[in-house]
């Protein structure tokens, strides 16, 4: 995910809270994603099936750099702190 420019998440018909979003927020990688399912605060949202909202959505992060890590809310935060110590936990 570091080395991506974003990341898009299409989903059409349904989608709850996606970990793959979150680990993208926390690396700082901007997520453009439709509005279905919950998505946390700092993704670009368009509306499900909207090729050209998509587009348009990818045109603005892929045109404007971002020096800004996206911000985490405090739950968001220690999930991702529990994740990473998991995938540590695993590892070994």
């Amino acid at each position: 995910m570091k080395v991506s420019d974003v990341m898009v998440r299409a989903t059409n018909v349904f989608e709850g809270d996606s970990r793959a979003v979150r680990e993208a927020l926390a690396v700082g990688l901007p997520v453009v994603a439709s509005d279905i399912g919950l998505r946390p605060e700092g993704v670009i949202l368009y509306k499900a099936g909207d090729v050209v909202e998509l587009l348009t959505a990818l045109r603005k992060v892929i045109t404007k750099p971002s020096n800004n890590k996206p911000k985490t809310d405090p739950e968001g935060e220690q999930n991702i702190q529990c994740l990473l110590a998991l995938y540590e936990k695993l590892s070994n």
